[in-house]
């Protein structure tokens, strides 16, 4: 199915609801939930719609798989259908309607011959064929120069999969290209290095097109993406110097950290691009992991992340596949969390919509008010409660902590006092472990009086951290000064008397 295989590991493991003796029994029609609707209002544009079909010649078609009546283009090259929203003109045409959307599944591939036949979505989509979306196809642009989105499909998916949240996005500014998940010579996308490559070549050909048009800024450039397309976007903004910006929707660099670490070439740590990351309910799933089949081996991509801001916003009642408009709108849709219902999932979805305008308005606009909407709690900008959780990891913390390590302790403290009081950073959390992992940092770049200083630091603010002292002690133990080694090592074993490391080191150091 097109909506990421990383979903059947998490709903194989999804609790029940509730035991039951009794055979459920099933939702009389008439009090079944109601369907899917896109609850935020349009912004000040009316919406366009282009379908563009392309080729990228210096790549080869995907082989289609068997029992397909129409054949690729193969001469050609790699097929692209690049659908484009943009800011445009009042129209009296009517707009785009979801079967109008599924249609364009039949020519994905092969443009010149339809093939209904093997579009999935006709079947999945049916029920809503009639429903109306904004967007008027080949509506005139509005004049002005527009910012420019890549939005990223999730594994295997259609164009289109987040219709609902791109004709949002253009009706407030952006024109927004986007373009199928494919593989590397497949239709269908393959869990793998190569796979991730071939979207991340498909964002990086898009953003050139982009470049072309006459009413884009090409300076300004941001990648949206869900599930598998977070990972494919993080491989593109590590190789594409143009993508200035990244928004992922439960992205699938949190469910594939082996697979970024297998690339080789992928360091986050070392991204100097702001992050705009949406989880959905599990915020934790290492239960999954014994049964899974997933790239786990790796470092967390999100806890690298240190050289630019990262807005991780948990939505707490949004299961993964309910991040896609489309997927909401077919059974796969009704994969409930826990008591939250349809509604809630609207209601969620809105505000996803809303706070990733928000975030790119911020970091792809710089816009004022828009970082301001972000920095205030969430119940002041009317979110209802147990929607979401933000958590707030901002570069500046890391690059201001190593920069005044480096001038001595007073300096880091005051500078650590000074940024945790500043009011735009009340969602920031982790502050023990930057300071920490900046510690080992300095350690390895041989400037261990650095390390120290904010071993220290993070001792004087966490002084019940077993692990603070445990870091302190080593930082110590580099500068030679075993002595107080041994005493925040002893600290350490007190507070936990089960760190083996701690213990292992005092007796050594008393050998």
């Amino acid at each position: 199915m097109e909506c990421p295989r990383v979903v059947v590991a998490l709903l194989l493991s999804t609790i029940p609801l509730a035991a039951s003796a009794q055979t459920p029994q099933p939702i009389p029609i008439e009090t079944a939930p109601p369907p899917f609707q896109f609850l935020q209002k349009p912004g000040p544009y009316p919406v366009g719609l282009s379908v563009v079909n392309q080729y990228d010649p210096s790549r080869k078609s995907p082989v289609l798989a068997a029992g397909y009546s129409k054949p690729a283009e193969s001469g050609k090259g790699r097929p692209l259908q690049t659908l484009i929203w943009y800011p445009a003109l009042q129209s009296g045409i009517k707009s785009m309607k979801v079967g109008d959307y599924v249609a364009l599944a039949d020519t994905e591939i092969s443009f010149d011959a339809p093939d209904q036949e093997h579009n999935k979505w006709r079947t999945r989509l049916k029920s809503s064929f009639d429903v109306p979306l904004w967007a008027v196809r080949d509506a005139k642009m509005a004049e002005g120069h527009y910012p420019v989105l890549i939005y990223a499909a999730s594994d295997s998916s259609v164009t289109w999969e987040n219709a609902d949240l791109c004709e949002y996005l253009a009706s407030h500014g952006y024109v927004v290209l986007a373009s199928p998940s494919m593989g590397v010579s497949t239709r269908d996308m393959t869990d793998d290095v190569a796979g991730i490559d071939a979207q991340a070549l498909d964002i990086s050909f898009l953003v050139t097109y982009a470049e072309k048009l006459p009413d884009t800024d090409s300076s300004r450039i941001a990648a949206v993406s869900f599930s598998w397309g977070g990972i494919s976007s993080l491989f593109a903004a590590s190789r594409d110097s143009r993508i200035q910006v990244l928004a992922e929707m439960d992205g699938s660099i949190r469910y594939y950290p082996g697979l970024v670490a297998k690339a080789g070439s992928i360091h986050p740590a070392q991204l100097n691009v702001p992050l705009l990351f949406f989880t959905s309910n599990r915020e934790t799933f290492i239960e999954d992991i014994e049964h899974s089949d997933m790239e786990m081996t790796g470092h967390n991509v999100l806890n690298e992340w240190t050289h630019a801001d990262v807005m991780t916003i948990n939505m707490l009642g949004m299961s993964h596949p309910e991040f896609c408009s489309m997927c909401q709108r077919w059974p796969l849709g009704e994969e409930l969390v826990a008591d939250y219902g349809r509604e809630d999932a609207n209601t969620s979805y809105s505000w996803v919509a809303l706070y990733m305008l928000k975030f790119l308005n911020a970091y792809v606009k710089h816009d004022a008010t828009a970082k301001e909407f972000l920095g205030r709690p969430t119940a002041e900008n009317g979110v209802p409660k147990h929607i979401m959780g933000i958590r707030f990891s901002p570069k500046s913390f890391a690059e201001t902590m190593r920069s005044a390590a480096r001038t001595g302790e007073e300096s880091a403290w005051k500078a650590f006092q000074s940024f945790a009081a500043d009011p735009m950073y009340r969602y920031m959390i982790g502050e023990e472990r930057t300071i920490n992992r900046l510690g080992y940092a300095s350690l390895q770049e041989k400037d261990p009086s650095s390390a120290v200083v904010l071993f220290k630091l993070n001792t004087k603010a966490y002084p019940d951290s077993a692990n603070a002292w445990d870091s302190l002690g080593d930082g110590y133990e580099a500068t030679n000064d075993f002595q107080d080694a041994r005493m925040a090592y002893a600290r350490s074993v007190e507070l936990n008397p089960n760190n083996e490391h701690a213990k292992g080191e005092l007796v050594k150091l008393r050998k």
